[in-house]
């Protein structure tokens, strides 16, 4: 995947690897590897996280991406380290940290409520405050709320779900 996104050639020999193609591209690809090394080393990637790494290193934003990989905001009971993996979730962090109401949008899966449960829980930890509120659009999918079966519980709780399953995880 590197040597596509760059447009160089890599070869391995044996100590380490060799980069050649036009200097600019290789110095590029050389970041890419160093980055890719330091991620693998503080957590599990996957081709998503390199397919987003050869795009901000393209757009000279590797350094600052580095930063944000740094900053573990809060550990799991089981030892996870919960901490930004995009620079857009290190501008959600910062919004979280600095703002007392933040809207947020964004494709599922982007650890939207998973950030947010995972700082309103250190903030509760740290006794900054005293209760978790969950909240949540009930957005209706064809059929009214009140004609589902079931009492006000049964009929919350799937919207709430994704919460309880991150509060699970942080506690």
């Amino acid at each position: 995947r590197v040597a596509e996104s760059f447009d160089v050639s890599i070869e391995h020999d044996g100590n380490g690897f060799i980069i050649s193609g036009d200097t600019k591209d290789v110095l590029m690809a050389k970041d890419a590897f160093v980055a890719l090394d330091k991620l693998s080393n503080d957590s599990e990637i996957d081709g998503t996280d390199i397919d987003y790494l050869m795009n901000i290193a393209k757009d000279g934003r590797l350094e600052e991406f580095l930063k944000t990989s740094d900053e573990v905001f809060y550990m799991t009971p089981s030892g996870r380290a919960v901490k930004p993996r995009t620079l857009g979730q290190r501008l959600y962090v910062d919004s979280l940290k600095q703002s007392e109401l933040v809207i947020c949008c964004g494709p599922a899966g982007t650890g939207k409520t998973y950030i947010a449960i995972a700082l309103a829980v250190r903030a509760l930890k740290n006794r900054e405050i005293k209760k978790i509120i969950l909240t949540r659009p009930a957005v209706e999918a064809g059929e009214r709320l009140g004609f589902l079966p079931g009492d006000l519980k049964d009929k919350l709780d799937p919207y709430l779900q994704p919460l309880y399953d991150a509060l699970g995880d942080m506690i």
